[in-house]
């Protein structure tokens, strides 16, 4: 059985790679870096294949549940290994359940500017590479490494970055900032702040590092940015990225964090909160994401909001395939996300007392 295996790997192989490398050696005018990247995942999904075991397409469901047991026991024990993402805020787990942002998902996060996107990845990204100690890869389109690396210490530290440009730091700063550092060296959080990012590099470099362990968190800041392939309409090309980060997602077992811009047309609503179908370029958006939230700020709107609300943000979860939708509740705290309970902006005071969220 184990001959007869190999011989089919080897006609499967040889059969997938001649008809990839003459796709790479046609003169259809496309890049050659787009055509490697296809090259790659084909040579990926080979890898895969063979590693599996068997075929994709039809399995019976003897068979899968078989599979569906051992990972149940594989559960059992050893909870912590299997159980999905945690946030890092407390009212957005209790809003997502108990499976949290499981393994395989794309997890899209979307907002109109000022609301706080990238600080909504930052609280992700640290909590996961810090307080987990899981494989982060953060890719950055809109901000160089050393922007957000200085934000991750503002983050960890609790300190306003702005202490980072005194002329005189003091004594306690200079102490956390050093002890954060020496946190995030030891960290497995990975960044690439390469412009005009194709997802044929990001699935080259994600591959390469899960080469040296598994990968939790893919983190995409944001979409429109990234350079997308030949297609009729913006919404389609951006739709066949969202389809791959999805792909990519359920490939390396990981879970994707795609931010991306939403339309100003939401602004002409008398409720301003998100929704899936403001997604600017992509309406396929909500096909793919597994999960979708809204990101939402008060005083982004209205300015008579006090001083120590202004950075209140909601973190609306409009979809949700693996658990409840509702909302997490966030204020913004010297540039960093922090837990909040619900706030009454009419009333001037929080919705409930004695709670958390």
């Amino acid at each position: 059985a184990d001959i007869v295996r190999e011989h089919a790997v080897k006609v499967t192989v040889n059969s997938n790679i001649n008809a990839a490398l003459a796709d790479f050696n046609d003169p259809d005018g496309e890049s050659v870096y787009s055509k490697l990247g296809t090259l790659e995942s084909v040579i990926a999904s080979l890898n895969q294949r063979s590693n599996a075991g068997r075929e994709n397409g039809l399995t019976h469901i003897k068979d899968v549940g078989r599979d569906w047991l051992a990972d149940l026991e594989d559960r059992r024990e050893d909870p912590a290994a299997h159980k999905g993402l945690s946030t890092g805020i407390e009212s957005l787990d209790a809003v997502l359940g108990v499976k949290l942002l499981r393994k395989g998902s794309l997890c899209v996060a979307g907002a109109r500017p000022k609301m706080g996107k990238t600080a909504f990845l930052g609280k992700l990204a640290t909590h996961i590479a810090m307080d987990l100690e899981k494989t982060v890869a953060i890719f950055s389109l809109e901000m160089p490494n050393f922007q957000m690396y200085e934000r991750f210490l503002s983050s960890e530290t609790k300190l306003n970055s702005d202490v980072y440009y005194e002329e005189h730091m003091s004594d306690y700063s200079y102490q956390k900032t050093s002890e954060a550092i020496g946190k995030f060296n030891k960290s497995k959080m990975f960044l690439d702040d390469s412009t005009g990012v194709t997802m044929q590099h990001i699935k080259r470099e994600c591959r390469k590092l899960a080469k040296r362990g598994p990968i939790s968190l893919i983190a995409v800041d944001y979409l429109t940015l990234m350079t997308p392939g030949k297609a009729d309409r913006n919404d389609l090309a951006f739709g066949d990225i969202t389809k791959e980060l999805k792909f990519l997602a359920k490939e390396l077992d990981c879970v994707v964090l795609l931010l991306t811009q939403l339309n100003r047309k939401l602004e002409e609503r008398a409720d301003k909160r998100p929704m899936p179908s403001d997604s600017r370029d992509s309406g396929q958006i909500e096909q793919d994401a597994d999960y979708w939230i809204g990101l939402y700020r008060e005083a982004v709107y209205d300015e008579t909001i006090r001083p120590d609300m202004a950075g209140y943000t909601e973190a609306i979860i409009r979809l949700n395939r693996h658990g409840g939708v509702g909302t997490g509740y966030m204020n913004m705290v010297n540039g960093n996300l922090v837990n909040n309970e619900p706030f009454d902006f009419e009333a001037g005071k929080p919705k409930s007392k004695g709670k958390s969220f």
